[in-house]
């Protein structure tokens, strides 16, 4: 039996590239709190930081109802 690997896998096989021109920026609490296109904060929580990036993709259509 044959086992296949992705090729070109970020992070495997494929160097990580930080984004040039990020749409959303969120650190964690041992960095300088959190900044992006609507909010900025001192310091916040995961479950924080989750509601920043889903209320994102909702105000930019990327979310759609079901």
């Amino acid at each position: 039996m044959k086992i296949i690997s992705p090729s070109g896998f970020t992070g495997i096989d494929d160097p990580y590239e930080p984004p040039l021109n990020c749409e959303i920026v969120i650190q964690n609490n041992k960095d300088k709190g959190f900044s992006s296109s609507s909010s900025s904060s001192s310091s916040s929580s995961l479950p924080e930081m989750a509601d920043i990036v889903v209320s994102y993709l909702d105000q930019n259509g990327y979310l759609k109802p079901s």
